[in-house]
């Protein structure tokens, strides 16, 4: 082999080289546009109507038997009730009685949406649906909690003999 036939050799591996190279970059370009801008968007709308809601905020986890599955994108004040709308994937079926659930797994957590039951066969929740207050739960809160003791205890207190409360003097119950 001549000097020149490998000095052509050299020159055509190097183009071959920039070429390659180029077209990998232009792949990777493309790649990355269609991932930013041409996927779609792969994910549903849920309503929820809650009675009261606390400590769920936009940007809220969705999950379903405790897997994530979305994210709360709006908290709705509607007068007499909350409206949660979320954004679940597309690849998640719920049935169509699906019910909704305020869970706080511990103390220091942030609290999350739980929908539920999983689906397994039937009729399919739709897209944009509502899920009605009578199907969604959330836990009371803690003013709550104290309101509730404080009724009950001023109900099943000690009265007095006027009110039929029985004590251990006129042979009822006794008080401890």
């Amino acid at each position: 082999m001549s000097f020149r036939q490998v000095r052509e050799i050299r020159r055509r591996k190097r183009r071959g080289g920039k070429i390659f190279t180029a077209l990998l970059v232009i792949a990777a370009i493309v790649a990355g546009c269609w991932f930013v801008f041409g996927r779609g968007d792969n994910t549903r709308t849920v309503h929820a109507d809650f009675a009261f809601v606390n400590g769920l905020y936009q940007g809220s986890t969705v999950t379903v038997l405790g897997v994530p599955v979305g994210h709360i994108n709006q908290v709705d004040a509607r007068g007499d009730h909350v409206r949660l709308t979320m954004r679940v994937r597309d690849d998640v079926t719920l049935p169509a009685d699906v019910e909704a659930f305020v869970l706080n797994p511990s103390v220091i957590s942030d609290r999350h949406l739980e929908l539920g039951p999983a689906y397994t066969k039937g009729k399919k929740f739709a897209d944009g649906g509502v899920i009605p207050m009578e199907r969604t739960h959330s836990p009371i809160s803690w003013d709550k909690l104290m309101e509730s003791v404080k009724t009950l205890t001023q109900v099943m207190g000690p009265g007095d003999d006027s009110t039929g409360s029985q004590t251990a003097d006129s042979g009822g119950w006794a008080h401890y």
